[in-house]
């Protein structure tokens, strides 16, 4: 997939921001955001391109696009879908791969996943353990078989769904108000304990990088001025 530099693809850029907006006059046919299963290579292209939109929109306009965001789509590029396989590009099918779909759980992509949609994408990618056999259930879900063990089921009168939380045989149920907030619940699932946050940093790693932080600054600060990055400085979300 390529956007070009010099242009940026201003219909994904008005298909992204309309499709947050629900006041929106903008056709919602055609801003929806496509989910996982993917109906053809465009859709999952364009799941993709919104992705990587929305991972700029998060600055204010008037702030410059940061380093971060900038590595961070780069390597989000890595793994776009393949046009001949349809999985990602990097690390085979299927797409989005678990790296693609952490970035968009974490970051909150307006995304309209349901419950079933997600926990099939976070399956096929190890995020939950997958099924050991396939399962039609849209009220029952085994999301992790581990210590603590993990399950969903959803009470049909009242739309809540109960976490079933089982640790040493002791089971310590969480009650959450309906899909949304089950949603919401599974996509703080693919959060990471990654380091360097919350960890204790060894002996000797900081001075060890340390040297190599102003070349980096300033190899950025050229780079954030060339005309195809400073044009996207008054771009963002208000």
């Amino acid at each position: 997939m390529s956007f070009s530099a010099e242009a940026p693809n201003q219909r994904l850029l008005t298909e992204f921001r309309a499709a947050e907006d629900p006041h929106s006059d903008y056709d919602r046919a055609v801003t929806e955001i496509p989910t996982p299963p993917f109906a053809d290579f465009d859709s999952a292209r364009r799941f993709h391109g919104l992705l990587q939109l929305f991972l700029r929109e998060v600055k204010t306009p008037g702030e410059p696009v940061s380093l971060h965001a900038f590595l961070l789509t780069h390597a989000l590029a890595r793994h776009a879908p393949h046009p001949a396989t349809g999985g990602c590009a990097d690390c085979g099918p299927p797409y989005p791969c678990a790296t693609v779909l952490t970035v968009a759980a974490l970051s909150r992509f307006p995304a309209p996943w349901t419950p079933v949609t997600l926990i099939a994408a976070m399956k096929a990618v190890r995020l939950l353990t997958p099924d050991r056999v396939p399962s039609r259930s849209t009220t029952f879900f085994g999301l992790l078989d581990s210590d603590p063990q993990i399950s969903a089921e959803k009470e049909e009168h009242s739309g809540a769904w109960i976490i079933h939380v089982v640790e040493r045989g002791q089971d310590r149920p969480v009650r959450l108000a309906d899909d949304d907030a089950f949603v919401d619940h599974l996509l703080d699932m693919t959060r990471t304990n990654a380091f360097p946050f919350g960890w204790g940093i060894p002996e000797g790693w900081v001075p060890a990088v340390r040297p190599g932080v102003d070349a980096a600054r300033e190899w950025w600060r050229e780079h954030e001025a060339l005309p195809y990055m400073s044009t996207h400085r008054d771009e963002g979300a208000p």
